[in-house]
């Protein structure tokens, strides 16, 4: 088989094949192409959406409700009244009426004290008035012209410490003054023992703060002391005799082994 009877079989080949290809076509019927209805697709889509949207509200409308009254069960929970305290806790604590009463009480007691301290203000004030009422020419000419006799006593028995009259001190002072209540003059010596001493050296003691110089605090403690037993039982005489006593002092203190309080001396 030479070269041109090749190229001749090879065309009817093709063309063979090419009829073939164009009767299977033929043969294959056309189908009818029918448009899709998508209407009651979209109506069934928007139907799941709201059942959807309501569902998904329902839920979120639980869990709110769910939510809160967990929120109110923990607050019960979490709240703990007086009552549920242990007894000896409890004990440890005043209602509020309680504690008002405390308070308003507390706060009578304090007027009370304040009001008592204001009366014996007065009390002292008066007390130096009349201790210091006399001029000192007077006393001066008392000291100069004073007669030698003259009467004495005195309260020995006063507490450690302290300047108060006691009951016997003040029955025997007014004896004594009515006694004497003519004399010219009086005078008030006052009076300590060991017993003074060791208080006002307790009270030195006592005292934390090294920066105060505590050797001349016992003698200016016990210059105080002797002055206000002085002081108190000349406001005594001037209470019993009237403020035209005439008083005098004298500077030094006596000093016993077992006498604490003044003496006093009617000048005639």
């Amino acid at each position: 088989m030479n070269k041109e009877e090749l190229i001749d079989l090879l065309k009817k080949s093709s063309q063979e094949s090419l009829n073939e290809a164009s009767t299977v076509e033929e043969e294959i019927p056309e189908e009818e192409v029918t448009p899709k209805k998508t209407e009651p697709e979209v109506k069934e889509s928007k139907s799941g959406f709201k059942f959807l949207y309501i569902i998904l509200i329902l839920m979120a409308i639980i869990s709110y409700l769910l939510i809160s009254q967990n929120q109110k069960e923990n607050a019960q929970k979490a709240t703990l009244i007086f009552e549920d305290l242990p007894k000896d806790i409890q004990a440890n604590y005043v209602t509020k009426e309680e504690l008002s009463n405390n308070i308003q009480a507390k706060e009578d007691e304090i007027n009370l004290i304040v009001k008592q301290l204001k009366e014996e203000l007065s009390v002292l004030n008066e007390k130096f008035e009349l201790a210091n009422i006399e001029k000192n020419e007077i006393r001066v000419d008392a000291q100069k012209n004073r007669p030698n006799r003259y009467d004495a006593t005195g309260c020995y028995a006063e507490t450690e410490g302290t300047y108060e009259f006691y009951n016997s001190c003040t029955d025997r002072i007014n004896k004594f003054l009515e006694k004497n209540k003519n004399a010219t003059s009086f005078q008030i010596i006052p009076v300590v023992d060991i017993k003074d001493k060791v208080y006002i050296k307790d009270i030195i003691s006592n005292i934390k703060d090294k920066d105060i110089d505590k050797k001349p605090l016992k003698d200016y403690l016990m210059e105080g002391l002797s002055r206000k037993r002085v002081l108190e039982a000349s406001w005594h005489v001037k209470k019993q005799l009237g403020k035209e006593a005439i008083i005098t002092y004298v500077n030094y203190i006596a000093d016993t082994a077992d006498k604490r309080g003044f003496t006093i001396r009617a000048y005639r």
